[in-house]
């Protein structure tokens, strides 16, 4: 869904992202993790910068199924400079580098995004900033002439 939208206008609203994590969230209790995602913000995302966001809950998400039960906690907030993500992972099988593969890292560095990860008492922290904006490789030809 979120694909099929982003092709239609280039842009995601930022809504649309949450709901399609929620229903992530809904899908992933029955087997035995469970979640929540909070943001208060409003606003639209480049279609690119939103799916690298979907992509990175989605493994939030799925890295967290061999280690059931586990609980997912994403907070994500809009400003008018980036998106940034924050996540929480409790669960004792969380592995650092099934969450963030080299796939998912490289794409995020294409976009000018970074991620990085931590371990504490409390579980797997992530941490994720993408710009708000279009992507810096993408160049209007406007800005060429």
């Amino acid at each position: 869904h979120l694909f099929l939208k982003g092709r239609q206008n280039d842009v995601i609203p930022l809504a649309e992202l949450v709901q399609a994590v929620n229903e992530a969230f809904r899908c992933a209790r029955a087997a035995g993790v469970t979640g929540t995602v909070s943001c208060a913000a409003k606003g639209d995302l480049p279609a690119e910068i939103a799916l690298a966001a979907w992509d990175l809950c989605e493994q939030a998400l799925e890295s967290s199924l061999p280690a059931a039960p586990a609980t997912v906690l994403l907070r994500l907030v809009l400003n008018e400079k980036a998106l940034h993500i924050r996540a929480l992972l409790d669960s004792k099988g969380l592995s650092e580098a099934t969450l963030l593969p080299d796939a998912l890292c490289e794409t995020l560095e294409r976009l000018g995004g970074q991620a990085r990860t931590e371990r504490d008492e409390d579980g797997l922290h992530l941490t994720c900033t993408l710009p708000a904006g279009r992507a810096p490789f993408a160049v209007k030809e406007a800005e060429l002439s």
